[in-house]
């Protein structure tokens, strides 16, 4: 909630009974820290996070209708009508709460939040263990947030990486780090492996249809598999055998959110047919929500080779 505004709603009992940390807490190296207050500690701690928010430059929509009366120097409420919408493309996770505090009925609280890089936060995490290089997946090795992480830490580890929580995660040992929209996004891009992958286009509109065209040396068995933005995994055309080149032209795009999104196609070749019982098959829609087989299909690409194209689609509306 915006400090002006809180003086002017709440003077002059804020200026005789708010703690002396309130608005004052001074921020460590990448932390955001967000202030709220209310009769209600859930609320308090509502609005600290939606000043974090703000400060992200989230895309908040408030609207409050508050109606209070003053008796004997205290607070109380006779009307609120709250309406908190929050629509974000980077979903907000692991706010602490520094200070909180009651004072005459109403909840004072501060709340932080580590604005690091994910890089930042695993190289300040793991940079006093002691490292040595190790093996790596074949295909996170190769992707952007990997070899940014490689660079920060001098060494190469064997991160894996997990869903749980509704939240995707890099994990390494004990240490959990999760990932936001952007950072998820950095585990795709494009890559050939004999097998040449081309698109008719790199930018999709909602609703339009996309034409694959493969080429490979010889005869050989594919498998195009297909991850979406938020880690959905299906399948759209399973051990096909081919000669040369091939066009598939029978699949649409599909977005049917306010922001722009990328996805993730990966042709999988083999001499001779794969195990993709545990796939779903893609027709022309978006995966369900219980489709998250992206870990899975990594240890699948860690033995097969592999060749990777990357797409974005517009909002579709």
């Amino acid at each position: 909630m915006n400090k002006i505004l809180l003086s002017l709603i709440f003077l002059p009992f804020i200026l005789n009974a708010q703690p002396s940390w309130f608005y004052n807490i001074k921020p460590k190296n990448n932390e955001i820290i967000g202030y709220g207050l209310a009769e209600n500690l859930f609320e308090a701690k509502k609005y600290a996070i939606d000043e974090i928010s703000k400060t992200l430059s989230l895309n908040i929509n408030s609207n409050y209708n508050l109606k209070k009366t003053y008796e004997n120097n205290s607070l109380i409420k006779k009307d609120i009508s709250s309406s908190i919408n929050i629509n974000s493309n980077n979903q907000l996770k692991n706010v602490g709460f520094t200070k909180i505090i009651k004072i005459d009925n109403i909840w004072y609280v501060a709340a932080t939040y580590d604005n690091s890089t994910i890089v930042q936060k695993i190289k300040r995490k793991l940079q006093t263990q002691l490292l040595k290089n190790e093996s790596q997946n074949k295909y996170l090795e190769k992707t952007p947030l990997i070899k940014s992480i490689n660079k920060a830490l001098g060494f190469k580890i064997d991160f894996d990486l997990i869903y749980k929580n509704k939240t995707w995660y890099l994990s390494y040992e004990n240490n959990l780090f999760d990932l936001n929209q952007n950072d998820f996004y950095q585990l795709f891009y494009d890559y050939e492996n004999n097998l040449k992958i081309d698109t008719n286009k790199l930018v999709y509109d909602d609703n339009e249809r996309i034409v694959f065209d493969l080429k490979v040396p010889n005869k050989i068995y594919i498998t195009l598999f297909n991850v979406q933005f938020d880690g959905n995994v299906g399948i759209l055309k399973e051990n096909l055998l081919i000669d040369e080149h091939i066009l598939i032209n029978e699949f649409i795009t599909a977005n049917p959110y306010s922001n722009q999104i990328q996805e993730q196609f990966i042709v999988i070749q083999s001499n001779k047919p794969i195990n993709i019982k545990d796939y779903t098959k893609i027709d022309n829609k978006l995966l369900d929500n219980n489709e998250f087989m992206f870990t899975k299909l990594l240890k699948l690409l860690n033995e097969k080779d592999f060749s990777t194209k990357t797409i974005k689609i517009n909002k579709g509306y």
